[in-house]
């Protein structure tokens, strides 16, 4: 199989275990289209590249180049202040909902330019909570 970028779309599709029908429809291309792709017969423009590369779930540097995408770093687990983790506790929060809004407090406080003099109490927390439930739970 040749290295182009109709050759990497194919090998990619068949990896996923993907049809050329199924592929199209993501894509939002004809399946005579895509399959002409796949043997070099047309090349993509970016936007159909961009499509093809996020139905596929990779980039469009993969698709067109080879480039391999950077494998995804592994997430830290980040800390929770005491007093938000106990307000978590007592509202029954999950670690994401937790996690989510200390991001939002962290991403306030950066907007304001300047640190706090203390972290929130648990009921200070609370509050935040309160404020950005509807966000949160959607």
């Amino acid at each position: 199989m040749e290295s182009g970028t109709g050759a990497r779309i194919k090998k990619l599709r068949e990896k996923q275990t993907i049809t050329q029908q199924a592929l199209a429809q993501r894509a939002g291309v004809s399946v005579s289209f895509l399959s002409e792709i796949e043997n070099d017969k047309r090349n993509p423009s970016g936007r159909v590249l961009l499509q093809l590369a996020t139905a596929l779930g990779t980039t469009m540097d993969y698709l067109s180049r080879g480039v391999e995408p950077p494998a995804p770093r592994p997430r830290e687990a980040k800390p929770i202040p005491p007093e938000l983790e106990a307000a978590a506790e007592r509202a029954g929060l999950t670690y994401r909902a937790t996690v989510t809004i200390h991001d939002a407090y962290r991403q306030i406080v950066a907007r304001r330019g300047s640190e706090p003099e203390k972290e929130p109490s648990a009921d200070e927390w609370l509050g935040i909570y309160r404020a950005l439930q509807k966000y949160i739970e959607g």
